[in-house]
C-alpha cells in the first residue's frame, strides 16, 4: 500500500479563514472588512493618508494564513488585542486593536515591541475604526 501524507501544518493553514481567526482570538471584525476581505488584495501597493496627514505604502495585506501565523509567532509580544492585516515592511503591520469597543487601526513596530518593556508602547493609533481607514486609501 502506497501511503501519501500531508504536511499537517500545510493542510492546518488551508483551513484557515476569518472565521477561524474570529474563534481562536475570541474576536469579531468589523463588517465592512470581512465583506471587502478579498478585494482588499486589489489595493496592494497603496498609500495610506494617516490622521497626520503621514503618506504610509502598504507593501501587501495579509492573507488568512499569514494573520494567523504572526499572531502566533508574535503573540508575546502583540499580546490578545492586536491583530495585524496589512504589511508595511521591516516586520511592521497596520493591525485591527481590539482592546476598544470598535477596534481602531494601529501601527504595529516590532522594533519598539523588542526594545520596550511595555507591548503598548510598540502600537501606534493611526484610525479610530476600519471605515476610517478605508476611506484614506489613495486609490
Amino acid at each position: 500500500m502506497n501511503l501519501k501524507f500531508r504536511n499537517c501544518c500545510e493542510f492546518h493553514t488551508e483551513m484557515i479563514d476569518l472565521e477561524f481567526i474570529e474563534k481562536r482570538y475570541n474576536i469579531i471584525f468589523p463588517e465592512q472588512y470581512k465583506k471587502i476581505y478579498s478585494d482588499l488584495f486589489k489595493y496592494v501597493n497603496k498609500r495610506v493618508i494617516s490622521k497626520d496627514k503621514e503618506l504610509l505604502c502598504i507593501m501587501k495585506y495579509l492573507n488568512t494564513s499569514e494573520i494567523y501565523s504572526l499572531k502566533e509567532d508574535l503573540f508575546e509580544l502583540m499580546g490578545y488585542d492586536i491583530v495585524p492585516f496589512a504589511d508595511m515592511g521591516n516586520e511592521d503591520y497596520i493591525c485591527f486593536n481590539f482592546g476598544k469597543i470598535i477596534p481602531s487601526i494601529d501601527y504595529w513596530s516590532y522594533d519598539l515591541a523588542m526594545c520596550s518593556e511595555n507591548a503598548k508602547d510598540a502600537v501606534t493609533l493611526l484610525f479610530d475604526s476600519f471605515e476610517d481607514f478605508f476611506n484614506s486609501l489613495c486609490i
